[in-house]
């Protein structure tokens, strides 16, 4: 039997706790989807159209790049995600190839995820999302079938993610995911319209309602969750855990067609579609 879901107030306003400044720019992008950090604070772009992955210091100096529309290793077809928390295992969701690609922080590829093998325990489609753990697991959103699983290619194990604890997991249709060190989930869910945290057994405990789940974009650092709002363009920060609403912050004019945010080093570091727009903190 499932356990109990534990629902937590709605978010129902804003409470703006300063402004943004543009520090720097950089990047030249066709279709930016994704950027992440690595242990190190250098920064992985995933780019759709052209399509690759893109290496830079968080200072914006361009380091590496593996470019190339195909099927084969080190070719991708419209990656959707990328997750470097791991730094040297870097997670690229590709997603038309139906597959998770590993590479090191080098960008030389290391291994796949195949997610249309026939036979294998290990079945997805359209991975829209990744985030890699240092357990083995790999949480994505499979896209082909609107659900949250987690998968550890070593062990061949697959297991959907959900609230009601069905083998299926599809009482979600989740959006967004983003993971801490420990492990806890945090999904934004359009079917509840709420962000869900699931502990490390991957049982609901939190929840939040909050109304624009299936225009948001999560990420995390080492405390906060950070929720990136495309219809408003506003930064909402909570706790990673206990969901509590810290605060709002909205994007600058110069952060036009964001699809992203993330924070590192007191700076927010806003992906948008060509490029990335780096903002300071100025608290009120």
């Amino acid at each position: 039997m499932p356990p109990p879901r534990v629902s937590f107030p709605v978010f129902e306003r804003d409470y703006y706790i300063g402004i943004l400044e543009v520090d720097r720019v950089f990047g030249n992008f066709q279709n930016a989807q994704s950027l992440s950090f690595d242990g190190f604070g250098d920064v992985y772009i995933s780019d759709a159209d052209a399509p690759g992955i893109y290496k830079f210091t968080k200072k914006g100096d361009s380091l590496h790049s593996v470019i190339g529309a195909g099927s084969s290793h080190g070719q991708f077809d419209s990656p959707s995600d990328i997750d470097a928390l791991l730094t040297n295992a870097i997670a690229v969701a590709d997603k038309n190839n139906h597959r998770i690609e590993i590479f090191s922080r080098e960008l030389i590829w290391q291994a796949s995820i195949e997610g249309h093998v026939p036979g294998s325990k290990i079945q997805f489609g359209y991975p829209m999302a990744v985030r890699a753990a240092s357990s083995g697991y790999y949480y994505l959103i499979d896209g082909e079938n609107r659900r949250l699983i987690g998968v550890n290619p070593t062990t061949g194990i697959q297991q959907p993610i959900n609230t009601n604890g069905s083998t299926l997991g599809l009482d979600l249709r989740p959006q967004s995911i983003a993971i801490d060190a420990g492990e806890y989930v945090d999904v934004a869910d359009a079917n509840f319209r709420a962000i869900i945290n699931f502990n490390n057994t991957l049982s609901p405990i939190k929840q939040i309602r909050f109304s624009p789940a299936n225009e948001t974009r999560l990420t995390t650092n080492e405390e906060n969750l950070i929720v990136f709002d495309s219809r408003s363009n506003t930064i909402r920060l909570f706790q990673f855990r206990e969901l509590n609403y810290l605060g709002s912050y909205s994007l600058p004019k110069e952060a036009r067609n964001a699809v992203m945010v993330t924070l590192h080093n007191d700076l927010l570091y806003v992906l948008c579609k060509d490029r990335v727009v780096v903002c300071s903190i100025h608290r009120t």
